[in-house]
């Protein structure tokens, strides 16, 4: 086993100063997909919006409960150690994979190098699909009118007649 983590959340950024619950193992704390939340509430916010990786090594010898989404969630003091890494494109964070650990000291440096790593592929994984969408979707427009293309239109049609089949619907 490579992390010990008792609970996997991944979250996107979803605007300026926000941030987005994509998937979460478990729902036993205050987020669920698509929670929204802001980059200065908790720590996820916080790797957001620092762009560094945070490993919490026991939350229970800090004094004050950090939360990990938002400043007025309920303490949960059931999960003792947090290790959170960016996903980086353009030097700007664009997501956040976190584990989560009962145990105390569950991750170590080495751990934390190792999601350094995973968050970086993955990053450029998803910086690839986002210029192979952007790509795609240039070639549906009419660069001088910026209007849809030939393409674009056969693409529409094929899906409005197979639309109209599916309701048995004219067309």
């Amino acid at each position: 086993e490579i992390f010990a983590a008792d609970r996997v959340t991944i979250c996107e950024r979803s605007g300026k100063n926000n941030g987005r619950v994509l998937a979460i193992s478990d729902d036993s704390g205050p987020a669920s997909p698509g929670s929204q939340f802001p980059d200065n509430g908790g720590v996820f916010g916080w790797v957001l919006r620092k762009n560094q990786t945070l490993l919490v090594e026991d939350f229970s010898e800090k004094e004050n409960y950090i939360p990990r989404l938002y400043s007025d969630e309920a303490p949960d003091n059931s999960f003792k150690a947090l290790l959170a890494a960016p996903l980086t494109l353009e030097n700007r964070a664009e997501g956040v994979i976190a584990l989560e650990s009962r145990s105390p000291r569950a991750f170590s440096e080495s751990q934390k190098k190792m999601l350094e790593a995973m968050a970086a592929r993955v990053a450029a994984l998803l910086g690839n699909i986002r210029s192979t969408s952007r790509l795609k979707a240039l070639t549906l427009l009419d660069p001088a009118t910026g209007i849809g293309n030939p393409q674009a239109f056969e693409m529409e049609l094929t899906k409005e007649i197979g639309r109209s089949m599916t309701f048995e619907r004219g067309f």
